[in-house]
């Protein structure tokens, strides 16, 4: 019996930086990107204000989502 698993976190931070990686193609390239400043907002109010903090300062923004890791027995 085989198992799907989904792709790695598409967020990998180190002490020194953070990567975003293309798991599944949606971009152009599959290059990883260097990440400035990671956010992990808990409602919809903190992703408003990310996004309008981004958009006021003029910086680039991505927003993505992890993936589950639910087994299902």
């Amino acid at each position: 019996m085989a198992l799907a698993m989904p792709p790695p976190p598409p967020i990998r931070c180190n002490v020194t930086a953070c990567v975003l990686t293309n798991s599944y193609g949606l971009w152009n390239d599959r290059r990883e990107c260097a990440v400035a400043k990671v956010i992990y907002p808990k409602t919809e109010q903190e992703i408003i204000k990310a996004v309008a903090n981004a958009n006021h300062n003029n910086l680039k923004m991505k927003v993505v989502s992890g993936f589950s890791r639910r087994s299902s027995s």
